[in-house]
Formats: structure tokens, C-alpha cells, sequence
């Protein structure tokens, strides 16, 4: 499963994610099923201009 976030955020929160990425694990309620999935980041873009972000989530399956 795959879940695409987009919009805009400020740097610092930006930071903030940066931070969960790079923790290793992260978890995710799936809006579809309403159950904890465990995620990874497949990809993170962030254009500072703009403050516009894109977060590519991936199931880790366990």
C-alpha cells in the first residue's frame, strides 16, 4: 500500500518530519481501514520558495 501527502508546511515543521524520517520507524493510521500500518519514506520533497511538500509512504509489512 502507498499513500502520497502534499501541501505546504513552514520550514520548521518541515524539520520536524525530517526528524521522523530519520528515526527509522513510523507509524500510520490508514484513513481506509482505520488500523495502525507501519510506513517507511520512499520519498520526501520540499521546495523552500514555496513551502510546498510531497511525502511518499510505503506499507512496511511486518
Amino acid at each position: 500500500m502507498e499513500f502520497t501527502l502534499s501541501g505546504r508546511m513552514d520550514l520548521s515543521t518541515y524539520l520536524k518530519a525530517q526528524t521522523i524520517f530519520r528515526s527509522g520507524t513510523c507509524w500510520f493510521i490508514d484513513p481506509f481501514e482505520e488500523q495502525e500500518i507501519k510506513v517507511c519514506f520512499a520519498r520526501i520533497r520540499y521546495n523552500s520558495d514555496s513551502n510546498d511538500f510531497e511525502f511518499q509512504l510505503i506499507e512496511d509489512v511486518v
